[in-house]
């Protein structure tokens, strides 16, 4: 199997405020920053400071939170032969 590079959080971790899709923090040399919230029915960008900040702090938590690379391994694994 090959090594993931996208880590995975286990519904049994630490609870924090899940995002309902994809966020994307867009960054530029010059110019503002933007956020993009992707939902089932929707998205919405912003550049709004505020919106920016909560969606790196969601970011941030996840990215803390989430499973290393070896452990999202193990946890596919588990998935993959039924013993979750």
């Amino acid at each position: 199997m090959p090594r993931p590079d996208s880590p995975t959080r286990p519904r049994t971790g630490h609870p924090h405020h899940e995002p309902r899709g994809p966020i994307q923090l867009l960054s530029f040399r010059v110019g503002r920053t933007l956020a993009h919230a992707h939902s089932t029915l929707t998205g919405h960008t912003t550049d709004d400071p505020d919106d920016i900040e909560q969606l790196r702090q969601t970011y941030d938590t996840l990215r803390d939170t989430a499973l290393t690379p070896t452990e999202t391994l193990n946890h596919l694994r588990t998935l993959r032969d039924g013993k979750s």
